[in-house]
């Protein structure tokens, strides 16, 4: 007895009868016929699951940037003045080179901010504990409110869960300390419905408060903001990240700006921008709402440590924020990518090379600190969005797939008091880290060997660092990925389901019936565009009776909710074989 194998090749292209992507008919060249005793398997699975402008945007989406601009003391001793540390109420004399980044500070009179209240937590109340046996995992909330400048602020913080699920009605307090807030604007931009799948009821009435120390002075970093509008539409994850970089290009100024022509570039600006008298460079206002300028007091830079300050001395200014700022979209990772949010170190020698260089650290040159491929940069403090209708939106969590709670820094972290040399109330920052939530340029173990040709293969040892500094060019950085990968966020379910519609009747079951099921597709084998099987998850059809013929076949590609994947692309093609049974050879008397 033989048995013979056919191929039946289903090519969505060669369909003349397509309902959507992933569902269409094949009217085969001739009948099949199928006998008792003939098996029909799935072989092969070709699904189409990347096609480019598998970013869906339903309605034109405006997107919300805050920031801190912050600027890495390099600086020469003679540039500095009002030099503090944080334990110590007097200048200190010696103003060395450190390398820490510096966030620039304005001033607030206590008296000038009556209406404000501070918010000192945010409840929730927890389900019981019968309802989730295991504790569901931390979140990231937004919130906004309207700060001591008049500005609406975005921020970001994370809500932790304790290893045994609290009793019924106890509250969970999320961690903020000393947001300053104008009464009634402390918002949660967050939708409820995240919450609530995420095991948790929502309180009626979360907010607790209480009032500012009313003659308290206050400092705050200055927070600027920009907005990027995303018409709708289909978008490649290559051509959305290059539409949101170059949107973001040109909020700076078109012209070719000298350091004192910066005013309307928001990621950029001249230490002389901070100075007294100047409107405040990121538009805040009055409580009356005209411009408000820089007071007396000036702008106070503070580490984001809160180990030091300083103020610029009279005459000195120098860039403060990123010159570059690009999101990207790797396509190696399937993530998108914050590449910089900073301003480059550049070589001595041309002005032109990104490098990295070696300082004196306290004008000791044996003593040299890698300067880290950057002259300052921004801080991300608030990413939102809202759709056409002004309602908000998970832009940046459900299409970007960035985590906000890790790549915004937390500016709320609580005030500090009579600190560094100030009176009132300092805001201090939450913990900054390169790759986290700053971009800096890399810098290996290559970058403190001397480039010399003609001793290349004899390297001298470095006994010097003459002139303050020893660059080294470099072509990559250390940039802020994405927590979560294009295709995870455009398709949330594990595996595909084939159906064809022919005469058989298998049965898949679960919480519905459905027949005609003959493979499964797990995700899990992706390749390019497509997610692809070799028949592991085929469910075998065995006929038994009278012959059938075959003259069509419909096929469905059913994601794991049993639906049609809507971002399905067009080249979708599955493979059937059909294992003839052997057959008795006639036998001669």
């Amino acid at each position: 007895m033989t048995s013979t194998t056919s191929i039946l090749e289903l090519r969505q292209a060669d369909s003349t009868l397509v309902n959507t992507n992933g569902d269409y008919e094949i009217l085969l060249a001739k009948d099949i016929i199928i006998n008792d005793g003939d098996v029909l398997a799935l072989k092969n699975a070709f699904i189409d699951t990347k096609p480019e402008g598998n970013i869906v945007i339903d309605s034109d989406t405006t997107l919300t940037i805050q920031f801190m601009p912050y600027i890495t003391d390099w600086l020469l001793t003679e540039d500095k003045q009002e030099y503090y540390n944080r334990d110590n109420s007097e200048a200190l004399a010696t103003k060395t080179v450190n390398g820490l980044d510096f966030v620039p500070y304005y001033y607030t009179d206590g008296g000038d901010i009556a209406g404000y209240q501070t918010i000192t937590a945010v409840n929730y109340v927890s389900y019981p504990v019968e309802a989730f046996p295991t504790p569901p995992p931390s979140f990231t909330t937004t919130y906004s409110y309207i700060n001591v400048a008049g500005q609406t602020i975005v921020f970001h913080t994370t809500v932790f869960r304790a290893f045994e699920p609290p009793l019924s009605g106890e509250l969970v307090p999320d961690v903020l300390s000393g947001v300053v807030a104008k009464i009634g604007s402390f918002k949660l931009l967050t939708d409820v419905k995240l919450l609530q799948e995420t095991f948790m009821d929502y309180a009626p009435n979360p907010i607790v408060i209480s009032p500012i120390p009313p003659e308290s002075d206050v400092w705050n970093p200055y927070i600027f903001t920009t907005t990027v509008v995303i018409p709708q539409g289909n978008y490649s994850p290559s051509f959305l990240s290059l539409y949101i970089s170059e949107k973001l290009s040109q909020n700076n100024s078109q012209n070719l700006p000298t350091i004192n022509s910066l005013a309307q570039t928001p990621f950029l600006k001249a230490s002389r921008n901070y100075d007294v008298d100047q409107p405040m460079p990121n538009g805040a206002l009055n409580p009356d709402g005209t411009p408000r300028v820089i007071g007396q007091e000036g702008t106070m830079y503070i580490s984001t440590d809160n180990s030091l300050r300083f103020i610029f001395a009279e005459g000195k200014n120098y860039f403060i924020g990123s010159s570059q700022i690009a999101l990207e979209y790797d396509t190696d990772s399937n993530k998108m990518v914050f590449q910089f949010l900073h301003f480059p170190m550049y070589d001595n020698a041309t002005g032109t090379n990104i490098s990295v260089r070696y300082q004196y650290y306290n004008n000791i040159d044996t003593n040299p600190i890698i300067a880290t491929a950057k002259n300052g940069g921004i801080l991300l403090t608030g990413l939102s969005s809202v759709d056409a209708t002004g309602n908000s939106t998970n832009f940046w969590t459900d299409v970007l797939g960035f985590d906000l709670g890790v790549i915004c820094v937390n500016s709320h972290a609580g005030y500090l008091t009579t600190v560094l040399g100030l009176s009132g109330l300092t805001q201090t920052l939450g913990t900054t880290t390169h790759g986290v939530n700053m971009t800096t340029g890399f810098a290996g173990i290559d970058t403190i060997v001397v480039k010399d040709q003609s001793k290349f293969y004899l390297e001298e040892p470095l006994t010097s660092f003459t002139d303050n500094i020893l660059c080294s060019t470099i072509n990559n950085t250390i940039a802020l990925e994405a927590s979560t990968t294009i295709n995870q966020l455009i398709n949330r379910y594990s595996h595909y389901i084939i159906q064809t519609d022919i005469v058989f009747r298998n049965t898949f079951t679960g919480i519905n019936s459905f027949t005609n099921m003959n493979g499964i597709i797990s995700k899990w084998y992706s390749s390019n565009n497509y997610t692809f099987s070799d028949g592991d998850g085929a469910i075998e059809y065995i006929h038994s009776g009278q012959p059938v013929y075959i003259k069509s076949i419909k096929v469905r590609i059913l994601s794991s909710d049993k639906t049609i994947d809507p971002e399905l692309g067009t080249d979708n093609t599955i493979f059937f074989q059909i294992i003839k049974s052997p057959q008795p050879k006639n036998i001669k008397n």
